[in-house]
């Protein structure tokens, strides 16, 4: 008779299960997770790198604007800038209406809502909001460094000046409605007499 010979090690062995054939659908929608989570990420970084450069763009374009306005008032004579830009058409030197003004266009801009004069640049100067056409060396606005000796005559008085200033400052303002919201561009000078 004959008996069995016990497996090595005393102990039977048992057959080795199979390859798992495939993944479940908890690890395949947790791939999918992880997959939309990195492509939302991506696009969310394209999208703000774009918003960036257009903002960009649009600071860009009003500051090229407000110092080609700067550059253009320092190449006038100084005596007419205040009569020609101001916001007061009646004082301008050809008649009423005739001078370009303090408004000025900026292509590629949007106008901020309730723009009151349709463009986005402006020219200002250190006048009293009641009284736009007349220049007071005695005006009050520390942007502008007033008050200050326009005509250079020693004194700060409450006469207009606006025909005799030697110094007079300027501010060109570009406002718009651009991709980040309403922004502005400031740029301040001062003109001087030749």
């Amino acid at each position: 008779m004959h008996t069995p010979t016990p497996a090595r090690g005393g102990a039977r062995r048992r057959r080795a299960s199979p390859a798992r054939a495939g993944l479940s659908i908890v690890e395949v929608l947790l791939g999918l997770s992880v997959l939309a989570v990195a492509v939302l990420g991506t696009m969310g970084s394209i999208e703000s790198s774009a918003i960036l450069g257009e903002s960009t763009r649009e600071i860009t374009q009003a500051t090229l604007a407000a110092q080609r306005v700067v550059e253009t008032l320092h190449g006038l004579p100084a005596e007419q800038v205040f009569r020609e830009y101001n916001e007061h058409p009646a004082d301008d030197a050809a008649g009423v209406g005739t001078a370009p003004g303090s408004g000025f266009a900026v292509d590629g801009l949007g106008l901020r809502d309730g723009d009151p004069d349709g463009v986005a640049g402006r020219i200002l100067f250190p006048v009293d909001p009641r009284t736009p056409g007349i220049l007071r060396e005695d005006w009050v606005e520390a942007g502008f460094g007033m008050p200050m000796d326009l005509n250079a005559d020693g004194r700060v008085d409450r006469a207009d000046h606006a025909r005799d200033y030697v110094l007079l400052p300027v501010r060109v303002i570009v406002e718009w409605s651009g991709v980040s919201g309403d922004r502005l561009v400031e740029i301040d000078a001062t003109l001087a007499t030749r």
